[in-house]
C-alpha cells in the first residue's frame, strides 16, 4: 500500500504479516520474521510556525532516534488441528 498501515508496535506488524502468509498458504506451518525496532519521533515543525499533522491530526513527518533500538523476532505458528 502506498498509504501505509497503522500499527501500534513492531510486534503487531510482525504478527499481521506472518498471519497473512499463513492464511494464504495452507502448506506453511509457521513463519519467523526479524525486524529492526527503530523508534521515530514526530518532527517539531511548530517552532517554524507550521503544524506537523494530517487531516486527522496525526503527525506526518518523523525522524529516527538512536536509542532504544534492536531487532525483534517473532514466530507465528498455525494452531494444530484437533483431528
Amino acid at each position: 500500500s502506498d498509504k501505509g498501515v497503522y500499527s501500534k508496535s513492531v510486534q503487531q506488524t510482525l504478527h499481521r504479516m506472518a498471519g497473512a502468509a499463513l492464511k494464504v498458504d495452507g502448506a506453511i506451518d509457521s513463519v519467523t520474521l526479524d525486524m529492526p525496532n527503530i523508534h521515530n519521533l514526530a518532527f517539531p515543525l511548530e517552532k517554524y510556525g507550521l503544524k506537523n499533522q494530517d487531516h486527522t491530526g496525526n503527525p506526518t513527518i518523523f525522524y529516527p532516534i538512536d536509542e532504544p533500538h534492536g531487532m525483534i523476532r517473532a514466530t507465528v505458528s498455525r494452531t494444530p488441528s484437533k483431528l
